[in-house]
Order: structure tokens, then sequence, then C-alpha cells
């Protein structure tokens, strides 16, 4: 668990039952604040999962991480089923996942719109205002 290394900055559940931190290792783990074992909810083999966000009622935990192309993609941890749920592809870059107060829509930032820029000769494309805000209902 990164016992050794960094630890990014905890996020308590709303209703102040859990921890989720993620660490060194590049892992995401939540852990009972009262005390006990953490689990382990996921890990990157690319990046660090620096992103994650509790659910207003604090079952669920989204967060990004990015695949071995350096696209992110959400995701979705359920605290009572144990069990991760992708919620975007792996063709766009997401990131950023924020929760509407009633925990009804998920909004997260997403690299997916194309406006190349180009120069005298072609030769370089610049891409400009490629992130738009999403939202998802779930």
């Amino acid at each position: 668990m990164g016992a050794s290394g960094w630890h990014y900055p905890p996020a308590w559940s709303p209703d102040g039952s859990l921890i989720a931190w993620a660490d060194n290792t590049h892992a995401l783990h939540v852990a009972p604040a009262a005390g006990g074992a953490a689990k382990l909810v996921d890990s990157c083999e690319q990046n660090a999962i620096a992103d994650y966000a509790w659910s207003p009622d604090g079952r669920w935990l989204a967060y990004s991480k990015a695949a071995r192309t350096d696209y992110s993609s959400i995701y979705l941890y359920d605290t009572r089923a144990a069990r991760v749920h992708r919620l975007t592809g792996p063709y766009t870059n997401d990131v950023a996942p924020a929760w509407d107060p009633e925990g009804r829509y998920l909004y997260f930032l997403s690299d997916r719109s194309t406006n190349p820029v180009l120069d005298g000769r072609d030769l370089n494309v610049i891409e400009v205002k490629s992130t738009i805000p999403l939202m998802v209902l779930l």
C-alpha cells in the first residue's frame, strides 16, 4: 500500500464512514474511517490515480484511470458490491469526475472535440480548445 512512499490527499465519504486515497504504487484504496483493513479498489500501470470523488450518498467513488495509450477513462467503484464499472470508453481522454449535489449526474472533462490549427505548410498540427465538459445521467 505504498507505506514507504507518498499518498495523494484523502477523500472522505460524505457520511464520514470511508476514506479513499491513492499512493505512489498507482493504486486506489478505500478503508473504513473507524479503522480496519483497506481494500484495493483499482491500480494503474500507466500513471497514478489522482482524481477521485465520492457520490453524495457515499455509495460510489468516481475516478479517472489512464490506459497504456495515455487516454484516461472514468470508472465507478460500487462500495456495496465492491465492483468497478468502466463508465467511458478507451478512445477519449476523460478526467476530473465531479458529482452534482443530488448524485444524479456525474460531470467530467473530456478531450474529444477536434479543432486543429495548421501552420503555413501544414506540417504541424496544434489542437486547441479540445477539452469539453460532459455529464452522465446515473
